[in-house]
């Protein structure tokens, strides 16, 4: 009888914790500040997160797709667009000193450079150091 409620309780804290981990995926809660934005591109982030939720809890997906879209928390902020990759004609070498290689540097020149503010620090950025510009061009291959 004690390992039975063990076991019931186990499984409780289980369905507890998958709950709150599928919660946790749903765009009202990773972007409050897009709380009632006007509608615009879906985000592919915030979809995905919430399509996962439909694969292993239906209900609780289609909750977070229902509240991702009445909140308008699914859209891109409007204006931005979804990353893309520049073709390869676009890219350019731009040398920086040794004292402007750490993230803030890099921003710094990004910003000069094309007038495009970045926040390196995003848990959504790629950083990859590289040894030329063809090694740029094997990763966007890698990416399209």
């Amino acid at each position: 009888m004690n390992c039975s409620k063990i076991l019931k309780k186990s499984i409780m804290m289980m369905l507890i914790f998958a709950l709150i981990l599928e919660t946790a995926s749903c765009g009202f809660f990773l972007y409050p500040e897009r709380r009632n934005q006007s509608k615009g591109e879906v985000d592919v982030g915030v979809a995905v997160l919430d399509a996962i939720g439909l694969v292993f809890f239906i209900i609780p997906g289609l909750i977070a797709f229902a509240v991702d879209f009445e909140a308008n928390t699914i859209y891109l902020p409007s204006g931005k667009k979804k990353a893309e990759l520049p073709s390869e004609d676009k890219f350019r070498a731009v040398r920086v000193s040794a004292g402007e290689m750490n993230k803030s540097g890099i921003e710094a020149v990004i910003k000069e450079q094309t007038g495009v503010e970045v926040d390196l620090y995003s848990k959504r950025v790629q950083v990859y150091q590289l040894e030329n510009i063809d090694q740029a061009n094997a990763i966007r291959a890698n990416h399209s």
